[in-house]
């Protein structure tokens, strides 16, 4: 299991509760204020301070050629479609065979022009692209995709 964007460590800390105990986990966040604050949150876990871009030095770095699961908490609407293309290309590359990839947006998110670009990326980044139902009870509300390679 890898997490790109672990921010404060919120999902870090999830993940880490509710991961099989034989799964691999590992983080990876760009911004160093929130590596140090997953770390503090998580001292458990591992989060390297780099580019998801790189995951497959990290992956190389554990043993692995590729994941089963990749869960993101990027802010995919804000990212110009450039970098939604090569971050998408980079997580179906270090999937394994049927892995998927999980991630969220705010309601809000596919009303912005980076947010329904990424929409339309999915499904031909994807055999399966599935959406949540709003999560209303989230402020904002959000929902959750599921990819599966």
């Amino acid at each position: 299991i890898v997490e790109f964007g672990t921010g404060t460590g919120v999902f870090t800390d999830q993940i880490l509760r509710t991961k099989n105990a034989e799964s691999e986990f590992f983080g990876m966040e760009i911004n160093p204020i929130f590596v140090k604050k997953t770390q503090e949150r998580c001292p458990n876990a591992r989060v390297y301070q780099d580019s998801a871009t790189n995951v497959h030095r990290y992956l190389a770095k554990h043993g692995h050629s590729g994941c089963d699961c990749i869960i993101s908490g990027l802010p995919w609407s804000i990212f110009d479609k450039d970098l939604q293309k090569e971050l998408l290309q980079v997580i179906f590359d270090a999937l394994n065979p049927g892995g998927i990839f999980v991630t969220f947006s705010y309601i809000s998110g596919p009303l912005l022009p980076a947010g329904r670009h990424y929409n339309r990326l999915l499904p031909s980044t994807f055999a399966s692209v599935s959406r949540s139902k709003i999560i209303w009870n989230n402020l904002p509300p959000a929902f959750i995709y599921a990819c599966r390679k």
